[in-house]
């Protein structure tokens, strides 16, 4: 019988690059020229250039940016250059800090990955060794947790004494100083199953100790000599070498279970126990033919949490198309259309959708006031003045008189991820220029969603939502009311659309860590309770919520990470009145002012509809604002569409896998799932599975919001609660 096995393999050796520091051709003020040290970086196994922010196992390069840390040191044994940064440049050199002095006498050091903060250096060691004998365990240079590039980098610590190989050139040989522990392959699977034909793989639980997974391979960098426990085995690794056939796997029978639960997402965890919980079910077997260890069976959890579990699995068809696509390079969003080609003209929004991995940017520009290359004042300016507010308001509260946020006293000079729906895809969230910068992780994208924001002084001053998917927008529906013609979007705004087909399953908050020994060597993984019900049925659609005539996605009911990494299912209650300002600052609150049942103190009526003064069945085309949640082309669509839907409800029907009602125009049937809603005084997630909501832009009163409301019994022209969270089903704009 195959079983879970953990490899230990030797990385590749790693071949030589040669840059040259101080060229005679560069000027830099801190640098004199004629003094300074030339340097060739070689990797000790001299087959690949050596850097630990790897694209691939086992050849490995440097790249614009890394930096290396070098020494001086002279005949007294005192350091006369110290930490001094070299840092790779675009076009394959190395430029210093400041001059390192070249003196045939002296002896040179350098380490990898350069800190700006180091333990102390000891100049009258013996050796590398001896003067860089503090690196060796401070947590400076190993952390714990390493499944992002950049914390891995961290922990790949080398070094090298220098050798004088000609005029001001020194040559660092770079040794390893980290074991490297390869665990398990893509081939390596466990399975458990929910029902006949149906089977999911498990995710092996890691905490603390977290590796790096690339293609389905976890790397795990360890402290020489140290006993480190990584996914239930206790690793050790002697200095500078990657361990070799160290290790073994899982045979023969099962000698000891063990179990441990929590009923709060892992916040907090019983003790470990050989009671199985009632609705785990692990037996031997095999799934379509091939070998596992274990089938894994969860059924309905008997816990009274409300909260939805991170799962065990995802069945999102589009991330396989998502990893498989090429990384892209400084992607300009408001350049491309919704399928990611050239646009010849900008086009800005508050929501851009993404395709690929890579590196991507957008402007400074409030949603969407740029349209066809040239500046739309129609998104934040009217001269309607009934219920309306005639310019809209950026972050300080001041009316918006420029499509770009430095030219409203707003110069962003700092940016940062708000959430993310899937850990570790958004990452180096920047400013460049008059642009944000961001990436999407090429291990971690998969399908999702993510706001990312611009600060000035720490301060939230615009944010936008990335939205990640294979889904272009291209194939809408048209639907005629007699007033007008829609096009409407094939999917919610953000929709992460393979969850919500047939055999998705919602998952309870309840998990279960369990220990399998077998031969004296113990694996320990982690199931979820499945079936979790949100107003009687199994399922959710993890698309974002939105609070009427706010342009902020608020979390999908699968729950999101924030900047730090910790998992959220709901967004910050605020209660009481707040302008519209404030709202803009805090883009991940749901704001709730009884007193007009709305996010904010103002409740004028064209927030979503720049001209929009009345309210009843506004059969005039959407007039789209910088606060409209919607991607570039597209908008938030009048109520006339609803209440045309209400006078038709019988050409909808409802269907219960997954649920939610079919509207078949002309033929052509378009889902809208029953996504529930956000709680309007309390921002938690209610009736997903059981009721649908979606938003228009038409006001029903200063208090409320027109849309569309539905069950598994009909179809309706309704009015809520401006503060409540709904979907929201865009439109093309005319």
């Amino acid at each position: 019988m195959k079983t879970m096995k953990y490899f230990y393999l030797c990385l590749a050796a790693m071949s030589m690059a040669t840059f040259t520091a101080c060229t005679e051709d560069l000027e830099y003020s801190s640098v004199d020229h004629d003094a300074c040290i030339k340097i060739e970086v070689t990797d000790e196994f001299a087959q690949a250039t050596t850097r630990a922010n790897y694209s691939g196992f086992p050849a490995t390069t440097f790249e614009e940016g890394d930096q290396i840390g070098v020494y001086a040191v002279n005949t007294s044994n005192s350091a006369v250059s110290s930490n001094v940064a070299f840092t790779r440049q675009s076009d394959g050199s190395w430029t210093p800090a400041s001059t390192v002095v070249y003196n045939p006498d002296y002896k040179y050091y350098a380490y990898f990955p350069y800190k700006s903060s180091t333990p102390t250096f000891v100049p009258g060691g013996s050796g590398a060794d001896g003067k860089f004998t503090n690196f060796l365990n401070s947590n400076t240079f190993w952390l714990a947790d390493q499944s992002t590039k950049a914390s891995f980098t961290t922990s790949n610590l080398m070094w090298a004494e220098g050798i004088v190989t000609g005029t001001r050139t020194v040559k660092f040989t770079m040794a390893h100083k980290r074991g490297l522990a390869i665990i398990g392959n893509a081939t390596n699977k466990w399975y458990y199953t929910d029902a006949a034909g149906t089977k999911y793989e498990m995710t092996q639980v890691f905490s603390g100790n977290i590796p790096y997974t690339l293609d389905g391979t976890q790397y795990y960098l360890l402290k020489p000599n140290t006993a480190t426990s990584v996914g239930g085995l206790s690793l050790r690794a002697s200095e500078g070498r990657y361990m070799t056939s160290v290790g073994g796997e899982i045979t023969g029978t099962i000698s000891s279970w063990s179990y441990r639960t929590s009923s709060n997402l892992g916040s907090s965890w019983g003790s470990w126990t050989s009671s199985k919980p009632s609705w785990l079910t692990i037996t031997t077997n095999t799934v379509d033919g091939e070998p596992t260890e274990f089938l894994v069976t969860t059924t309905n959890s008997t816990s009274t949490t409300t909260s939805k579990g991170t799962g065990a699995s995802r069945t999102v068809t589009g991330d396989a198309t998502l990893k498989a696509a090429s990384p892209v390079s400084d992607v300009d969003l408001s350049m491309v259309d919704n399928a990611g080609v050239d646009r010849a003209s900008r086009m800005t929004a508050n929501c851009y959708l993404v395709h690929a991995p890579g590196t991507y940017k957008l402007p400074l520009v409030y949603g969407n006031a740029i349209k066809n290359g040239s500046t739309n004042s129609t998104a934040y300016y009217t001269s309607q003045t009934s219920n309306t507010l005639q310019r809209l308001v950026n972050h300080a509260g001041s009316g918006i008189t420029d499509p770009w946020l430095k030219n409203n006293s707003a110069t962003p000079d700092g940016a940062r991820l708000i959430w993310e729906d899937v850990k570790g895809m958004i990452s180096s969230v920047g400013i460049s220029g008059d642009y944000l910068t961001f990436t999407v992780d090429e291990d971690n994208i998969a399908e999702g969603n993510a706001v990312v924001a611009a600060t000035m002084s720490g301060t939230v001053v615009w944010s936008w939502h990335i939205w990640v998917t294979p889904q272009t927008l291209s194939s809408t529906t048209s639907i005629a009311t007699g007033s007008r013609t829609y096009q409407v979007a094939p999917v919610n705004v953000g929709q992460v659309d393979g969850l919500i087909k047939a055999g998705a399953t919602v998952y309870a908050g309840d998990l279960c860590q369990v220990r399998a020994t077998a031969n004296g060597i113990t694996v320990e993984f982690q199931v979820t309770a499945k079936d979790y019900t949100y107003g009687g049925t199994n399922y959710y659609n993890p698309s974002p919520y939105y609070q009427w005539g706010r342009k902020d996605a608020e979390r999908p009911c699968t729950g999101a990470y924030n900047a730090s990494g910790t998992y959220a299912q709901n967004p910050t209650l605020v209660s009481g009145a707040y302008s519209i300002g404030t709202t803009i600052q805090n883009p991940d609150n749901h704001y709730y002012n009884s007193s007009n049942y709305g996010p904010y103190n103002e409740n004028k009526y064209n927030y979503w509809d720049m001209n929009q003064t009345s309210t009843g069945n506004i059969t005039t085309a959407t007039v789209k604002t910088v606060y409209d949640p919607c991607p570039p082309g597209f908008c938030v669509p009048t109520g006339n569409l609803y209440y045309y839907a209400n006078s038709n409800s019988g050409q909808t029907a409802w269907q219960s896998t997954p649920p939610g009602r079919n509207w078949t125009v002309n033929g052509t049937p378009i889902f809208f799932p029953a996504s529930g809603l956000r709680y309007i005084s309390s921002g938690s997630l209610s009736s997903v599975g059981s009721y649908g909501y979606y938003w228009s832009a038409s006001a029903y009163d200063s208090n409320n919001g027109r849309n569309l409301y539905f069950n598994s019994s009909g179809w309706y022209w309704n009015s809520n609660g401006r503060a409540y969270g709904f979907p929201v089903r865009a439109v093309a704009e005319e």
